[in-house]
């Protein structure tokens, strides 16, 4: 299925417009650099879920297969950009096409809402057990930037590549249904959405949803 119509853009901002009112509730927006580079969004992909194991269990302090109902919400995007794979190379630089991890993070327990100590905790506690999160901390070169979410910047900011690949294959550019606390893939979520009177009826399913889903057990 590729990026042609304005229809699927029009359904990705619905989507995610209702997603980060009612689940995500984002308080953070985070890029996540990867060394050695991904090449492809498999690669990221693997990367994100071994990131967001460790995450978890450090926010919540578990070790077995299943998270507390009302834990931290995330949300998985993965963007192109291009790198410089010879940076020592001044004089012939070789550029290649990169992934990178856009993440949103919500519902943060005490006292992990505070930027200062969600910065400790993943610089002190989650890099180090994360081998190919670069650890790049630099003036103007980070593996990991954590900000206060702005909604009118950031709600949509992980959707910008589909105009620019709009020929590329989508699986590619939206968002990672399998590891972000999202209520459904947007594919099923077009056939039974909630009116607002169900959505009140129905406030456990949130806290709810990830009851059932098995997750490594951290070492």
């Amino acid at each position: 299925m590729i990026y042609q119509n304005k229809q699927l853009n029009d359904e990705l901002h619905s989507y995610l417009n209702y997603q980060f009112k009612v689940f995500i509730r984002p308080q953070y927006f985070i890029v996540l650099e990867w060394l050695p580079f991904a090449k492809d969004h498999i690669i990221a992909r693997k990367n994100a879920r071994h990131f967001r194991n460790v995450l978890l269990g450090k926010l919540h302090n578990y070790r077995y297969n299943r998270l507390p109902e009302n834990h931290t919400k995330l949300a998985f995007f993965y963007e192109r950009t291009t790198a410089i794979i010879n940076p020592r190379n001044h004089k012939n630089p070789i550029y290649k096409e990169v992934f990178h991890t856009n993440l949103y993070v919500g519902n943060l327990p005490h006292p992990y809402s505070e930027l200062s100590m969600l910065e400790r905790l993943i610089k002190e506690e989650v890099t180090p057990l994360c081998k190919n999160l670069s650890k790049a901390n630099s003036r103007f070169n980070k593996g990991v930037v954590i900000l206060d979410y702005n909604e009118e910047r950031h709600k949509f900011y992980s959707l910008k590549d589909i105009n620019k690949f709009k020929y590329k294959q989508d699986n590619e550019l939206v968002p990672d249904y399998e590891h972000s606390d999202y209520s459904a893939p947007l594919s099923e979520w077009k056939t039974r959405r909630l009116t607002p009177e169900q959505i009140a009826k129905n406030k456990e399913y949130a806290l709810t949803r990830n009851r059932n889903i098995n997750f490594p057990v951290l070492q």
